[in-house]
């Protein structure tokens, strides 16, 4: 553990395309807890180093770990950032509405959902309100009711974006120069016609994933789903982005900065399940990160229990990088437990693979049907 002198700090900007910031140390087979990708650029002050992590300060009283990939050490003498707020401004698009917020320095930033109202907030550390108007243009209101702001620290100024409908469908936080662009997603229409769903067929290549007792092996089955349910979309008029369409591997990295450029309006990950014991069939699952995401996995869950399975849950907060975007309505299904024998079965059985997948298609659609426009 390396404890830095405060009186001669030690600061780090950003770098990579996917640089984030984790809440502490703890890790698991998903890696540690995080508050969120941030961008390139970024300065931050470092109080300690733990390893290859660095302990940064984002506030007065709150600190981040990030990682040392993440970050170059500026020179010696570089000051800690902080940054009035200077002027705003709303556009509006025909798919989405930006809101620019001009700064001094890029400030590190965290961004999370709220809901009843469906709210995107953005917190900017380092940042102090000296915000005398907000300039709102006449096409703006696609996806935005309101902004407001709140400074709810000394040193944590809060954008507070009220959505003009009931549900998020994807927003992104970038800098341009030292503005922050707050990139807000107005819904789509209530059909599968004319969308872009994306579609990642879990692990590949030597990654087999998980491994039947028949010796079916997850990547295999993932992959397969994925193309029926590609079919399935393209059927009924939607576009379709696809991580992985053979037996390769992609790196995780590589997928979210797939999935960032395709812009897609939601996104679906296959997997197969594993664990318990063999001879008891735990059924399905559905996972999602953000509360706002919650019922595109919701309702996709709620079709595929109509294939007589077990219910093994809607599992929230789940630290999967593919469900870390907030660019876009995302979800992970977990068929079945191919470490179950029986289940294993039905994965492997064609009919119960078109089953699934007419279920999962509607479920999107039902999801479409009560969130979308």
């Amino acid at each position: 553990i390396e404890v830095i002198d405060p009186n001669a700090p030690v600061m780090l900007r950003t770098v990579g395309d996917l640089p984030y910031l984790n809440y502490g140390l703890g890790t698991d087979r998903l890696g540690g807890s995080k508050i969120g990708h941030i961008t390139e650029g970024i300065l931050l002050e470092a109080v300690g180093k733990v390893g290859n992590q660095y302990k940064v300060r984002l506030s007065k009283n709150r600190t981040a770990y990030i990682p040392a990939s993440c970050v170059e050490v500026q020179p010696a003498g570089t000051l800690p950032a902080q940054s009035l707020v200077g002027s705003w401004s709303v556009r509006g698009g025909k798919e989405a509405d930006v809101v620019r917020v001009s700064l001094t320095e890029r400030l590190p930033f965290a961004t999370f959902h709220q809901l009843d109202p469906a709210r995107v907030v953005v917190d900017i550390f380092g940042a102090v309100a000296n915000t005398s108007w907000l300039t709102q243009y006449p096409e703006t209101k696609n996806a935005i009711k309101s902004v407001d702001y709140e400074q709810v620290e000394e040193d944590i100024f809060r954008v507070v974006i009220t959505l003009d409908h009931n549900a998020h469908w994807g927003h992104s936080v970038r800098y341009e120069g030292n503005s922050l662009i707050i990139r807000v997603k107005a819904a789509p229409k209530a059909s599968l016609r004319g969308l872009h769903v994306a579609i990642d067929a879990g692990h590949g290549g030597p990654y087999k994933g998980a491994v039947g007792v028949a010796g079916v092996e997850e990547k295999d089955v993932n992959l397969d789903l994925a193309h029926m349910l590609r079919e399935a979309l393209e059927k009924r008029g939607a576009k379709v982005t696809m991580t992985r369409t053979e037996d390769v591997n992609v790196d995780m990295s590589d997928r979210v900065l797939m999935l960032r450029k395709a812009d897609p309006n939601m996104m679906i990950s296959i997997h197969c399940n594993a664990g318990g014991s063999p001879l008891k069939p735990l059924g399905t699952s559905t996972y999602y990160r953000h509360p706002g995401f919650q019922p595109l996995s919701t309702a996709v869950l709620k079709r595929v229990l109509e294939l007589d399975m077990n219910n093994f849950g809607n599992i929230g907060s789940f630290n999967f990088i593919l469900n870390s975007p907030y660019e876009y309505p995302n979800m992970l299904l977990e068929t079945l437990f191919i470490s179950a024998p029986a289940e294993e079965a039905r994965l492997v059985d064609p009919k119960f693979r078109r089953d699934l997948i007419d279920r999962v298609v509607k479920g999107m659609e039902d999801y479409l049907k009560e969130y979308a426009k």
